[in-house]
């Protein structure tokens, strides 16, 4: 009896995961793994919390760089409108 291809999805998913959560993501400059355990998966490090720290410190530099990065894209060749006291201006919320 032929095995149909997608019958051993289950053995399949864990690698699957394993792939997707080592690759590097562009914003944080770590991977997902690392961000959550503080190393590489096939890593034993006895120094984790204090590699847990460098981790989410370069996290948090890197969010925050492309944040910035995105903030100027976003509002390249823009006006920046100073408010004064007493100007009206209206705000709109979606429903």
């Amino acid at each position: 009896m032929q095995e149909e291809p997608n019958a051993k999805w289950d053995l399949l998913a864990m690698s699957a995961i394993l792939a997707y959560n080592k690759q590097v993501h562009s914003t944080t400059g770590a991977s997902p793994y690392t961000v959550y355990f503080g190393r590489d998966p096939f890593e034993v490090d006895p120094h984790l919390p204090h590699v847990m720290e460098e981790v989410n410190e370069k996290v948090r530099v890197n969010t925050f760089e492309k944040a910035l990065e995105k903030l100027k894209r976003d509002h390249m060749g823009k006006t920046v409108r100073r408010f004064e006291a007493g100007d009206v201006y209206v705000t709109l919320f979606p429903l």
